[in-house]
């Protein structure tokens, strides 16, 4: 494959998956919002786990499909859509089943990945190339973006646990 389309793929596809987890972190929140509030469940009801485990087998199915449609545009978008949005809602409700808000910084710690990887890959393979080695482009960019979003949730973590709700 030619270099030029190596790295337009690779900042697209970066880019892809920050917008994805940006939209499902977004419904998650939503979902904790309305959970907390008990307008949409009551936490630890047995319609809330029933909901939850539905939702974790039709986004199972959903991935299924995806694959068998993966070549055959615009399907293979309209289910990324689809599957973005049943995730977000499967792990807004997490937290609503299990005793546990681990997944949202995790999310978060992802996002954040993913926005830097998508801006150091860009700068690493501009025209006039910083780097031109794929593998190290790619875990150099992914690494940068761990790092970061580790440090932001460790940021967090510290500005939660010393306030007066943490």
């Amino acid at each position: 494959m030619p270099l030029y389309v190596q790295r337009a793929l690779r900042v697209k596809t970066f880019g892809l998956l920050a917008f994805q987890l940006f939209i499902c972190f977004g419904i998650m929140v939503q979902v904790h919002r309305l959970t907390d509030k008990q307008e949409l469940f009551t936490k630890h009801e047995t319609e809330c786990q029933a909901v939850y485990y539905i939702l974790g087998l039709v986004n199972m199915g959903i991935l299924m499909h995806l694959w068998m449609v993966k070549d055959r545009y615009p399907w293979n978008y309209v289910h990324l859509v689809i599957i973005t949005v049943v995730s977000g809602f499967f792990w807004g409700f997490t937290d609503s089943v299990f005793t546990t808000v681990m997944h949202f910084q995790l999310i978060l710690l992802m996002c954040i990945a993913m926005c830097t990887a998508t801006a150091v890959s860009f700068v690493l393979t501009r025209k006039r190339s910083i780097c031109n080695d794929s593998c190290v482009v790619v875990l150099g960019s992914l690494a940068l973006g761990w790092l970061l979003g580790t440090a932001v949730i460790m940021s967090l973590a510290a500005i939660y646990a010393d306030s007066p709700e943490g």
